[in-house]
């Protein structure tokens, strides 16, 4: 003879009431039951005897707050991605950071981001602009077109000046500028200043005012009162004649000698032409 068991609604309902529902492990390490009431039951330790975790042995570890990842001085706790993106790089603490485009680099006004060999590629110095250069080489150098490079000192050295070609060049000592036989080094003014003392004639008044004196052809300088001046063939003879250069000549005219002091003299390359009886003529032709 079968036995019927029969349930009420009460005992069905305090059944369910006292059914397990869910449950996890708290941070102590006990197992937490949830019943369908919502009732939590501490069903005790579960983790037993298990050990902290460390760099040499697995086990349980405790997660870092924002602040702990930042500090970076603790070596128990374990750091989440969420804690990890607070740590951020600057100028005064290391961390995280984020890489910086070509433009961001060339602008050169971003202070958190980071820059790669690419973006420093990227930031090419100009004539409006700082940044990389290649450095020219002396062939470059000598050219004299390149627009993009840089001179070093051992490049200028490399450019020197000659007869053909613009350059760096050395001055000359006064000793080299006096010699006269160097072809390397530039002349200075205080060089010009001991050339001139050492080689060039010095002032001289006589030499000052014939320079200033303009002649015509076949005229001669000569001293007159003091001063130098420029004088005519004809006006010359007649002083000779008058400081007694000439001596007295005699002319022979038609029956008797005559004396040339009353005589007209003539001195050049043009014959005079028609002259009076006795005149002389000084024919200066070659």
């Amino acid at each position: 003879m079968a036995t019927v068991t029969v349930v009420t609604a009460e005992r069905t309902l305090e059944i369910e009431a006292n059914s397990v529902t869910g449950g996890h492990i708290d941070g102590s390490g006990h197992l937490i039951l949830t019943t369908f009431d919502a009732t939590e039951i501490d069903c005790g330790s579960v983790v037993g005897s298990i050990a902290d975790a460390s760099d040499t042995v697995k086990g349980i570890i405790e997660i870092a707050t924002d602040a702990e990842t930042i500090t970076g001085t603790d070596a128990n706790r374990a750091v989440t991605p969420f804690a990890l993106s607070a740590k951020v790089a600057s100028d005064t603490a290391k961390g995280i950071v984020e890489l910086a485009t070509s433009a961001e680099t060339i602008t050169g006004t971003d202070t958190t981001r980071a820059v790669t060999p690419a973006g420093m590629a990227a930031v090419v110095a100009s004539a409006t602009a700082k940044g990389l250069v290649e450095l020219a080489t002396d062939a470059e150098l000598a050219t004299g077109t390149d627009t993009t490079r840089a001179v070093t000192p051992a490049n200028v050295a490399s450019l020197v000046a000659s007869a053909t070609a613009k350059g760096i060049v050395e001055l000359a000592t006064d000793a080299e500028a006096t010699t006269g036989t160097d072809t390397t080094r530039a002349i200075t003014a205080a060089n010009l200043a001991a050339v001139k003392a050492a080689q060039l004639q010095p002032l001289d008044s006589d030499l000052t005012a014939i320079a200033a004196i303009s002649p015509a052809n076949d005229d001669v300088v000569q001293r007159k009162s003091g001063a130098w001046t420029n004088r005519t063939m004809t006006q010359l003879a007649t002083d000779l004649q008058a400081t007694g250069e000439f001596p007295n000549t005699m002319l022979y005219v038609t029956s008797a000698y005559v004396d040339t002091e009353s005589t007209n003299f003539y001195i050049g390359s043009v014959d005079p032409g028609s002259v009076s009886n006795g005149s002389v003529w000084f024919d200066t032709t070659p």
